[in-house]
This record gives C-alpha cells, sequence and structure tokens, in this order.
C-alpha cells in the first residue's frame, strides 16, 4: 500500500522539464544506500507510533497536520546536511497531503504523509529513492511528456510497444542496467501491458508500457531501491560474511528463557493449545490487553533484557509482529486482536541465531536485505536443481538433512537449530522457495 501511495503521488507530481539523455552517476550501491541515511538519527514528530524501517524507509504514525510535519523536516534535516528542493510542485496543498523532498550527495529523500481516516493520525513515510535522476535517462524521440519527475517519468509516442519495449531494452543495456524479472509481468502481459524491471547495483527502474485510451503507447520510468538484491551485497554491505554455528538448547536459554519471562495481566490458555505451560523458547497465551498495550509491554521487556527492535513485519490495529535481536539471536512478539471476544492472542518466539541472508541462495534468486524467520525467493533453476543445489551446499556449512513430511519440503538441522525449506513451481515458471529457521530438540 505505501509503494501504491508513493508511485500515485509520484506520478501525479512533478512539472514538465524535459532534459536531453547525459551522462549520470552510477547507481547506488547497497553500501551507499545504507550509509547515506542512520535512521536512527532521523527526527521523528512527536508522538511517532507503528514505527517501520527498512533499508531505503522509515515509516511512522504521528498525530498534527501536515503543514507541521513539512515544517517539522524543514527544520530538523538540514542539520543532518539534507537541502529541500524548493521546485514548486503544482496541485499540491499542504493541508490535504504532504510531499517534501530532500537532497544530500546526490540521494533523493522524499518525505510523505497521509491520512486513512479523517480523525485518525497522519502515516508519515520517508524515502531514500537513491541517486538515479530518470528525468536524465534516454526516452524515443518525438514523444510527448505527461510527466517528468526525478523518480518518475511519463510520456506518450505514436511507436508500437514492441518497438518502445526494444528501445528500453537497448537503451538501459547501454547505461550499464541488467534486465531482470519481474513476478508480475506474465499477468500484466494477458492484460495487454509490458512490464519491464532493469537493475543496476541497489537500484531498480520499473518500465510500464500499454496503449492508452487515445491509442497512443503510454509509457512510464518509476526508479527505486530494490527490495530485493544479491546474497553476496547483503553480506558485503549487511551481514558480513562471518557465519555464526547455529546455537544449542544451552546457548539459547543463556540468551532467553521464555518461561521466566512474565506474561500481561489477566493470560489466559490460548483456546486451541492443550498446555498453558511456555516452552524455554515459544510461548502462546491469550488476555484481554489490546493492540497497543501489547507492544508498549513487549518492547519495554525485551529492550531492559539488552534486546535491540529491529524493522516489524507488521503493525496495525488488529495485529502486530514485532522484531528483536541479541547476540543474533531473532525473537518475534506478535499479537492477533479478536475486538468481539475482547480477546489478544500473544505469541513470543525464539528462532535461534540462523541468520537467512547467510545461507546460499541459487541462480537468479534475490533476497530482502532485512533480517527476518522466512525468506522467500524464487530461482531459473528447475524444483529438482534447486533440491540438489540445497543437498549440496548446506552441508558444507555443517547442517545435516533429515526426515520431513509433504512433498516438495526439506528440512535441516545443526545444534539444535534447524532449517525447513519449501520447493514447488510458480505461476511465473520460475521455482518458488521458502525457507524458515527455527529451534528443534528432536534431532536424534
Amino acid at each position: 500500500m505505501k509503494r501504491f501511495v508513493q508511485y500515485f503521488f509520484c506520478c501525479l507530481l512533478g512539472t514538465f522539464n524535459l532534459l536531453q539523455a547525459q551522462d549520470s552517476p552510477k547507481p547506488a550501491t547497497i553500501a551507499e544506500i545504507k550509509n547515506a541515511i542512520d535512521w536512527a538519527k532521523v527526527p521523528k514528530l512527536p508522538g511517532a507510533t507503528k514505527i517501520s524501517t527498512e533499508l531505503s524507509y522509515s515509516s511512522y504514525d504521528a498525530p498534527g497536520t501536515f503543514l507541521e510535519a513539512a515544517e517539522f523536516y524543514r527544520k530538523n534535516l538540514p542539520g543532518l546536511g539534507w537541502v529541500e528542493d524548493t521546485t514548486p510542485i503544482p496541485g499540491v496543498d499542504q493541508k490535504s497531503y504532504l510531499y517534501v523532498d530532500f537532497d544530500k550527495g546526490g540521494m533523493r529523500l522524499s518525505i510523505s504523509g497521509y491520512r486513512a481516516k479523517p480523525d485518525g493520525p497522519m502515516t508519515i513515510t520517508l524515502t531514500n529513492s537513491g541517486n538515479v535522476d530518470l528525468r536524465t535517462y534516454p526516452r524515443p524521440a518525438g514523444v510527448k511528456a505527461k510527466n517528468d519527475n526525478r523518480s518518475a517519468v511519463i510520456f506518450t509516442t505514436d511507436m508500437k510497444p514492441n518497438e518502445v519495449a526494444d528501445f528500453c531494452k537497448k537503451e538501459m543495456k547501454a547505461k550499464g542496467w541488467k534486465e531482470g524479472h519481474d513476478d508480475s509481468a506474465e499477468f500484466h502481459a494477458k492484460e495487454g501491458r509490458t512490464i519491464l524491471r532493469f537493475l543496476c547495483n541497489a537500484m531498480e527502474i520499473t518500465v510500464v508500457i500499454y496503449k492508452n485510451k487515445e491509442g497512443q503507447t503510454e509509457t512510464t520510468y518509476t526508479v527505486s531501491v530494490s527490495h530485493e538484491m544479491k546474497q553476496d551485497d547483503v553480506a558485503e554491505a549487511i551481514t558480513g560474511k562471518t557465519i555464526a554455528t547455529p546455537a544449542s538448547f544451552k546457548e539459547i536459554v543463556a540468551v532467553l528463557d521464555l518461561t521466566k519471562m512474565p506474561r500481561m495481566e489477566k493470560a489466559e490458555k490460548l483456546r486451541l493449545r492443550r498446555t498453558d505451560k511456555a516452552l524455554p523458547f515459544a510461548d502462546g497465551y491469550q488476555c484481554p490487553a489490546g493492540i497497543e498495550d501489547v507492544a508498549k509491554y513487549y518492547r519495554k521487556r525485551l529492550t531492559d533484557l539488552g534486546f535491540t527492535e529491529i524493522s516489524p513485519d507488521i503493525e496495525i490495529d488488529h495485529m502486530i509482529q514485532l522484531k528483536f535481536e541479541k547476540a543474533g539471536f531473532l525473537v518475534v512478539a506478535g499479537a492477533q486482536r479478536d475486538d468481539k471476544a475482547k480477546i489478544t492472542e500473544v505469541n513470543l518466539i525464539n528462532y535461534g541465531n540462523v541468520d537467512l541472508r547467510q545461507l546460499p541462495f541459487p541462480a537468479g534468486a534475490n533476497i530482502r536485505p532485512i533480517r527476518t524467520q522466512t525468506m522467500n525467493c524464487t530461482t531459473t533453476l528447475t524444483k529438482e536443481q534447486a533440491f540438489e543445489f540445497y543437498r549440496k551446499e548446506l552441508p558444507k556449512l555443517g547442517w545435516k538433512e533429515v526426515k520431513s513430511r509433504g512433498q516438495g519440503t526439506m528440512r535441516f538441522v545443526q545444534n539444535d537449530c534447524e532449517l525447513r525449506l519449501e520447493i514447488g513451481d510458480t505461476s511465473n515458471s520460475r521455482t518458488g522457495i521458502k525457507i524458515s529457521t527455527g529451534i528443534t530438540l528432536d534431532t536424534e
């Protein structure tokens, strides 16, 4: 949803300022993106909640007005070296929507905000869209520009869609971009749209080509930091190449023993659980507390124990999945609210110290650069080749394959940690891989 809102307004914003194609800076690497902004130092509006931060963006909810938010960042970002781009943006009323841009060292930081409900808080998103200026990128001769923005370009032409596609492939390749796979391409092709994706370092350009209502070929370029990257690049810039040995049960309990973690007030056994007892690495119960109270409770408890919160997977009105890290161990606090029953189901799980980003990945696979307990990717290998890849590569890291249930699944263990793999065909003619990590005590 956030990416859609950002894309929608990028397409509406910007003035016609057609530039000739020219040399431009080399697209930023993952290290350059990471070093461009220390999100911990970027200030947030007072009362910020539901904070979510990844490599290239940070988002949160806050009270106040869009005008107040704009002035807040105009006051605070220059001290961090960011300079506002004051180019007027026609059609944007800061009273109803927030959109301001800042630049630093060739990088563009865009700050947008919207309100899902008239009486609700603002959702503020700060996005590092990298150092690529699409206005300097080639487009066919004789096109008519509908939008000419740094991060989004729209133009029309009398050329056929396949001719525009061939032009884009040729010109992007000449500028050092490689054509990548787009999972939605086959679906959109049936609707008459051509989707092209080009990758270079940590950046990606998406090209959408189709016939509009006027019978013209309409083309959109959009640029962003890639949400999935090569494993080697992630290891080089973020995780490091030293891989920790999967933990033993003793080491797991030493970091966090959930049998000793106090539950929230009025905690009761989950409706579908036979026992009320917590395991040392997993606990679940239900209580009357609201979602915000659960989030506040575990943020304090785990922070007091030396854990650092990392980007959450989910934090919405009725559901949270908060992630915490300590000494390489990943702990996830999840909760789901049933308003009718006035009950919140709470789960706390220690997933161990296996960082999935450091595992080997097969040909054509890209991964998310953030820490998570489950990793999804696709590969150009067949399903059978993917099975053989992991049977060959994981034992090199000390993993032992054990029996698993279900067709298309694999299971590996090392000490008291495990990996579960699900491998199967996808609708886009590639092989899908899902890898999950966790704790096991049945390795005999």
